[in-house]
């Protein structure tokens, strides 16, 4: 079988996949012929190229049990790896995360698991769950979505911009309640999945109070907010606000607002190139600030969704609204644009208030328990600000509300 598959290869790159089967063999793991070749066939670069040192990695790899590895994926990093794998019993495929090593997995899987379902439970973040395989070493499990935002994705007009923008929001809100900055906000860290756009990556993501001014800035200097290019901030919920908008502003006019397109953003392995180019960035923040942000803005359509973003990309961190504010004004202010939280139709404002009119009869209102009668009232003051309601779905907002003071 090895044969078939590698006789056209170099003799190097077929012993490194020869060696990872002897490997796995040795070490007692049995191999089906036709999984080495799927593995062989899945692992390829963009040119439909096969990596052998991705094959190989496959090979020796001792996944958890139910866990059947397809393909590694590429990464830039040096604490983990990536793959795309089948989880049996949930038959489902998922993205499977190995850490390079104890020391990574002892400072990473605190911070990649707090999205574990038990603890933080969101439409907009995605789930993880920790396993680990016959070694006793530890795995991350998160489900593999369909779309992953990247430095090309564009959204194709305001709708989508608009529902990126809030969704995220409300991720971002949903950690600003527990304290947590995310810390790398960025369209590689955000999936796609049934009308929905979903929050990945927790492995910078801690406590407010643990992002110190003594912490050296992380994340991608893509959407790095301006006080941590400067030196004059931490990491913050304001930053992580800043790095949306900036996720939402590449989306719609092409670029980031402080990198030109055509530029190349060294990485960590590259550690003069990336100085000389953050000291750059800091350059611009300094005298380039009104054309390259203001100036650009102006681009950006409907006003209120331009309004929305600038606010969010505010120079002075103090200024930029907080996630839950953008949360609200994108439901107010875009609500035709904006799709319900985990669907994939577009619900308007309209067809939101006939359907809480038609489902919520004075039975249903008292049985609702306290805190959803609460959140209830919020929801129809938000409603009752959209400016293209008709007077009767006033009427039934009003209607609402009432029976639900009456039950106070």
């Amino acid at each position: 079988m090895l044969a078939s598959h590698l006789q056209s290869w170099r003799d190097d790159d077929a012993a490194v996949v020869v060696d990872a089967v002897a490997s796995a063999l040795v070490a007692g793991r049995p191999l089906e012929p036709t999984a080495v070749g799927d593995l062989i066939a899945a692992n390829v670069d963009g040119d439909r190229q096969a990596v052998p040192k991705f094959i190989a990695d496959c090979i020796v790899l001792n996944p958890p049990a139910q866990i059947t590895v397809v393909r590694r994926l590429s990464q830039i990093g040096s604490q983990k790896v990536v793959y795309e794998a089948t989880w049996h019993s949930s038959r489902r495929n998922v993205v499977l995360k190995r850490f390079t090593g104890p020391e990574s997995a002892r400072q990473l899987i605190p911070r990649e698991l707090q999205p574990h379902p038990l603890s933080m439970a969101h439409p907009n973040i995605i789930e993880t769950h920790l396993l680990s395989n016959s070694d006793g070493e530890d795995f991350l499990v998160e489900r593999l979505l369909p779309v992953a935002l990247h430095d090309g994705w564009r959204a194709g007009g305001a709708t989508e911009a608009a529902n990126l923008l809030h969704h995220i929001a409300s991720a971002l809100d949903f950690l600003q309640h527990r304290r947590l900055v995310h810390g790398d906000v960025k369209p590689d860290n955000i999936g796609y999945d049934g009308g929905s756009y979903i929050l990945l990556d927790f492995g910078i993501c801690r406590p407010v109070d643990e992002m110190t001014d003594d912490m050296t800035a992380t994340g991608s200097l893509r959407t790095r907010a301006p006080e941590l290019l400067c030196g004059e901030g931490t990491h913050s919920h304001a930053s992580d606000i800043w790095a949306l908008a900036a996720t939402v502003f590449n989306t719609v006019v092409g670029e980031f607002p402080l990198i030109d397109a055509v530029e190349h953003v060294p990485r960590i392995s590259e550690p003069h190139d990336r100085q000389r180019f953050e000291e750059q960035l800091k350059a611009r923040v300094s005298n380039e600030w009104r054309d390259r942000v203001a100036g650009r803005l102006s681009g950006i359509y409907p006003e209120r969704l331009r309004e929305l973003i600038g606010a969010a990309m505010s120079q002075n961190p103090d200024d930029r609204p907080a996630a839950a504010d953008i949360a609200r004004r994108c439901r107010i202010e875009l609500a035709p644009m904006i799709r319900t939280i985990g669907t994939a139709e577009p619900l308007s404002a309209s067809a939101e208030v006939r359907q809480l009119k038609r489902h919520l009869d004075p039975t249903a209102l008292r049985l609702l328990p306290v805190r959803k009668r609460t959140d209830l009232f919020a929801r129809l003051d938000e409603l009752s600000a959209v400016e293209h309601l008709d007077p009767g779905e006033r009427a039934a907002i009003d209607e609402l509300k009432q029976e639900l003071t009456s039950l106070q």
